[in-house]
């Protein structure tokens, strides 16, 4: 109680003793407002500093907080890095998404067969929003792996606001070579089984883990090298990954493999999507401004001449890995060659002028450059035939015997030479040996030493038909005289109509000197296959675009005799080949195809015209429209959305007075993916006179929501027992459709009894579907009076000899 009052007696005395004093406030009050003012004049400087002391703060919170399943996409994107052959800090801002070929959906009566579309061009994210189980097919080097990858980047990265795709999946990698390393009795189900594929990719990771989250979560798994396997073992992991794929909770399975072989994928459900090489629409300057970034240089100016040989490029259906190259040494050297062996072979010049062997070597430099190559391309090649992989020991000893005698040594030679193996960026160290550091590289060098071996050749014939060794046939013919080899596919696709093997020799002559003799052979097989009667129309396109590319001007001429011949098919795609042939003295021929009387010739002429890729024609269609047949019109409008200039006669045509001209114009404004398009479309609709044009401003719209909505997919394979021609055909049969094999049954009925249309419908059903005793049912449609099932027949027997490597004469 005391103490209280105390307390209390002695506040009161300070309150009674405390009186304001202004003139200590005012000074507070000053040095308060420049105190204040100092640290607003260095804001930016303090915010810099904070930030740079609070982002390791938070960067390491951020990996302490991190859950297993970001740590482990980190951990398997850094991996896949590494497969790439190019390997920017932002793969996903320089990879280019591809488009995929795929069956079209079938027909669901009978009266739609012949008209209906055999393939559909997918975009890249339909292939993540479509059918759960697809192969993505292409010869190696075609850019399989670099899909694959892409896909787990965006799998797995947030959508854009506007992105109505599905939600983020977790990936899991399978390397198909690792399938045959596990033995029976190890694991207890197929689901196990995959889950120990996919922990092999990723070090310490557990794969009762990844069971985990295969049956709870949505995911993405890629299975590269399909290729790889040896056939019963393809046949077991198809079975694996059906049997995983019924306890999963949501998987999406992407497998590469290439042309052929993936027979027993389709046997599970699995539909094949082909990659299709990179178009016209590839943004040329935008891709050197990325990769000039990359390398940290200056953008680098790109002249028309540059910029003509990268389209060109890009014409000669070029994979994407050759674009990415091409523009990697121009931006280094100024140098654009024309053919894949040149620029592989300049980009190895350059990697090894690049490492510094420090002062008073420049006058051994050349000769170890010289040896270092020798070196590497002896590497490359023992593990490319041999499946030998040099230890760094062997390596040194391979040097040894490659450098000249020691008393004829230059000095510090040896040195030199070992430190461009090492720091050359062509071989990269896996453990205790050494590995050419992608297969592209890998093949390039083999190829190397096989044109300086006498046996070259016959090795390289030996492997015609391994899709294995496509892109190495491919150096080899860029680098050697391949003509004996050349004579033997003319002669194997003349006498057993293998026009694949035929279009690959094409794909020589597209690579090799132009000055090889055996280049005229080859332009005078594909121009007589061109001219065949029994052959489907789109493999007569695919021969129309090699021959353009193999010979040149010639074809030109070629195309132009074609236009008189008696077939209405060979007459179609001679006008398309001018169109390619891109010569403007043409433009005359082709306005006159455009008055013929068969719609398909006036169609194949609009189309060669917007191929030419000139303003002229472009401004012959626009003046063409209002004259146009109805039907004609709309395909003009489509040929017009190809190009800027036919963006502007389309948007000038919306207002003309002939509503059926707006009709097409409204059509063609759905295929241009601009903002001013929707713009006038939604004009259109909402303010034109005509129901018409409005209608079709209406469908135009919701194309484009569709390929905003990326609604073009990969179709699911067809069901037999649920198709409606089937089931209406067997009821008029007195028949029930049955399900399975009762089902399939059905189908080869309707493919021997049935008319034109039912004969089409079950080759076109058997194409996507068909297994290697379907043959036997195709193989008498080949005798049908009909062209329309001769060529759905024979489609189907490729389709089907393709995925189960039947190769014809074997």
């Amino acid at each position: 109680m005391q103490a209280a009052i105390w307390l209390s007696s002695t506040i009161s005395q300070r309150q009674e003793g405390w009186a304001f004093d202004f003139r200590s406030a005012l000074i507070g009050a000053l040095l308060a407002w420049i105190l204040i003012g100092l640290l607003y004049s260095q804001r930016t400087a303090i915010q810099s500093t904070l930030k740079s002391i609070w982002e390791p703060f938070v960067a390491w919170r951020s990996r302490v907080q991190a859950s297993r399943e970001e740590k482990f996409v980190r951990a398997l994107k850094a991996v896949l890095r590494q497969r790439l052959l190019l390997r920017p800090k932002a793969p996903e801002s320089i990879m280019q998404e591809p488009s995929f070929l795929a069956f079209a959906p079938l027909p669901t009566t009978l009266g739609e067969a012949a008209r209906s579309a055999r393939s559909i061009t997918v975009p890249y994210a339909g292939l993540l929003e479509g059918h759960n189980k697809v192969i993505i097919t292409g010869p190696p080097g075609s850019g399989r792996t670099t899909t694959l990858i892409l896909s787990v980047w965006h799998a797995t990265d947030s959508p854009a606001q506007n992105d109505k795709s599905s939600a983020k999946r977790l990936p899991f990698w399978i390397d198909s070579a690792e399938a045959g390393t596990t033995r029976d009795g190890e694991l207890v189900s197929s689901e196990e089984r995959i889950a120990n594929l996919a922990a092999s990719v990723v070090p310490g990771l557990a794969s009762k883990w990844i069971l985990q989250q295969l049956r709870k979560e949505s995911c993405l798994i890629v299975v590269d090298d399909w290729d790889l396997l040896a056939p019963d073992t393809r046949t077991q992991m198809a079975h694996w990954i059906a049997e995983a794929d019924a306890q999963c909770h949501d998987a999406l399975w992407l497998i590469a493999s290439s042309d052929e072989g993936y027979g027993d994928l389709v046997e599970v459900g699995f539909v094949p999507a082909r990659l299709l090489p990179p178009t016209t629409e590839i943004n040329i300057p935008n891709l050197l401004q990325h990769w000039s970034q990359e390398l940290g240089g200056a953008t680098t100016p790109l002249s028309d001449t540059a910029l003509e040989t990268l389209l060109c490029s890009v014409a000669a259906q070029s994979p994407l890995w050759e674009l990415h190259l091409r523009a990697i040494l121009y931006l280094r050297t100024q140098e654009l060659p024309e053919r894949p062996a040149e620029i592989l072979g300049r980009l190895l010049e350059t990697n090894l002028e690049a490492v510094d062997l420090g002062k008073g070597q420049e006058a051994v430099a050349e000769m170890a450059r010289d040896l270092a190559l020798r070196a590497i391309v002896s590497v490359a090649a023992a593990h490319r035939l041999e499946s030998v992989s040099m230890t760094g020991q062997q390596i040194l000893e391979l040097i040894e015997e490659l450098l000249p005698p020691k008393e004829d040594r230059p000095r510090r030679l040896d040195r030199a030479v070992r430190q461009l193996v090492e720091e050359s960026g062509i071989l990269v160290q896996k453990g205790k040996t050494w590995v050419p550091i992608h297969p592209i590289w890998e093949d390039y060098l083999t190829a190397l030493h096989l044109a300086l071996d006498e046996r070259g050749e016959e090795i390289v014939r030996d492997h015609l038909h391994d899709p294995l060794w496509f892109t190495l046939s491919e150096f080899y013919a860029g680098l050697a005289d391949v003509e004996t080899t050349v004579g033997v596919i003319i002669n194997h696709a003349d006498v057993y109509d293998d026009q694949d093997a035929l279009l690959r020799a094409a794909r020589w002559g597209i690579v090799a000197e132009s000055d090889r003799p055996w280049r005229k052979q080859l332009t005078r097989s594909i121009a007589q296959t061109f001219m065949r009667d029994a052959l489907d129309y789109e493999t007569r396109l695919r021969l129309g675009q090699a021959l353009n590319l193999v010979a040149g001007e010639g074809a030109r001429a070629f195309f132009l005799r074609m236009l008189r011949h008696t077939s209405l098919d060979v007459r179609k795609a001679a006008l398309r080949g001018l169109g390619w042939a891109g010569a403007s003295r043409d433009m005359a021929v082709l306005a006159a195809a455009l008055r013929e009387s068969n719609d398909g010739l006036r169609e194949s002429a609009v189309l060669a015209l917007r191929d030419t890729h000139t303003a002229g024609a472009t401004a012959y269609l626009a003046e063409s429209l209002p004259d146009a047949p109805d039907t004609l019109m709309l395909v003009i409008a489509e040929a017009l959305s190809a190009s800027s200039e036919g963006w502007q006669a389309l948007e000038e045509a919306t207002a003309h007075p002939d509503l059926l001209v707006r009709r097409a114009v409204a059509h063609g404004l759905g295929y241009v993916m601009e903002d001013w398009a929707r713009e006038r479309l939604l004009e259109m609709a909402r303010e034109d006179s005509e129901w018409l044009v409005r209608s079709a401003a209406d469908s135009a719209l919701q194309r484009q929501e569709e390929r905003i909505g990326r609604q073009t997919r990969i179709p699911k394979p067809p069901q037999v027992d649920q198709m409606e021609w089937l089931i209406a055909w067997a009821a008029r049969q007195g028949l029930g459709l049955g399900v399975g094999d009762a089902a399939l049954e059905m189908l080869g009925r309707a493919a021997h009894e049935g008319n034109v249309d039912a004969k089409i419908l079950s080759a076109l059903t058997l194409a996507q579907i068909g297994r290697k005793a379907d043959l036997r049912i195709l193989d008498p449609l080949l005798g049908e009076s009909d062209a329309g099932v001769q060529q759905a027949a024979n489609s189907a027997i490729l389709c089907i000899r393709k995925r189960y490597q039947i190769y014809p004469g074997t």
